[in-house]
């Protein structure tokens, strides 16, 4: 089993891996990007993230030297020349390689694809059962934050704050209200209904976000799509963040604020648990 990467046609081990200098996202951020994890060596809604993936490349008007199909084969090919049944799979694909300009390169130039394949880990059980911590920072990205853009400093920038504060996680508000967190969606439970920010440009509209809404749906439990506020946030009965790396995650605490007297809710729970039975219904019994 070996680290793998595939850049521009070829496959090498992920040390041996070069972008050029002048390659559009290492000078501008001119790209996009997604993360999928496998389990059991099947990865888990790469239909979902490709979606997302072709959809952000239309909003910034980048188009891919590879069809759908392709990229879907090089991501399988990938995993399997890494031998890692369980995995993160990264890709990205920037506007190419060209003499730094603001400007779009000519139509010739083609779009420069990267997939890196690393051995994947889960969270513990251990840290959702006992919830985690977050940090409230001020929301300073940019107005298109429904793209998987390459630009990601706002967001690093954010999460060290969050690190620097002994959080787990920054989440973000924006004129009075919370949009996301620094990786991973916000979600409150409130009288037994769950909410969330609506998929607007304000968030990315998460994969792991889409099925928790799904599994809502399908387990009778009220949802809405909804912006709230700090206030709110501290005076839920729970409150949780989702992403592929942390599928449901509980937080108990927002700085100084303790939320459901910093215990975990049993609504974040079920709902973790579901999705966890989803992806072993997707991937493990495969």
């Amino acid at each position: 089993m070996s680290e793998i990467a595939f850049v521009n046609g070829k496959f090498v081990p992920l040390a041996e891996a070069r972008i050029p200098v002048e390659d559009r996202g290492h000078q501008f951020g001119d790209g996009v990007y997604e993360v999928v994890y496998a389990f059991d060596g099947v990865p888990f809604a790469l239909e979902e993230h490709l979606d997302r993936f072709f959809s952000s490349m239309a909003m910034i008007r980048l188009n891919c030297p590879y069809t759908r199909a392709e990229v879907t084969d090089l991501i399988h090919e990938a995993l399997r020349r890494s031998g890692y049944q369980n995995a993160v799979i990264y890709y990205h694909l920037t506007r190419g390689t060209a003499p730094r300009g603001h400007a779009f390169p000519p139509p010739s130039v083609p779009g420069n694809l990267v997939i890196t394949v690393r051995e994947g880990t889960t969270l513990p059980d251990e840290i959702a059962e006992k919830g985690v911590t977050a940090h409230l920072v001020q929301d300073l990205r940019w107005g298109r934050c429904n793209i998987k853009s390459l630009n990601l400093l706002p967001n690093v920038l954010a999460k060290q704050e969050a690190l620097d504060h002994n959080a787990f996680e920054a989440i973000l508000c924006k004129d009075g209200y919370i949009t996301e967190g620094s990786v991973s969606n916000v979600f409150i439970v409130s009288q037994g209904q769950v909410r969330t920010a609506p998929a607007d440009q304000k968030i990315l509209p998460g994969i792991t976000r889409m099925h928790v809404l799904e599994l809502c749906r399908e387990l009778g439990i009220p949802v809405t799509e909804k912006a709230f506020t700090p206030e709110e946030l501290y005076g839920a009965d729970e409150a949780f963040l989702t992403a592929s790396g942390i599928d449901v995650l509980p937080v108990i605490r927002v700085d100084d604020k303790v939320i459901n007297g910093g215990l975990v809710g049993p609504g974040s729970l079920k709902l973790r648990k579901e999705y966890r039975n989803l992806i072993a219904k997707r991937c493990l019994a495969i």
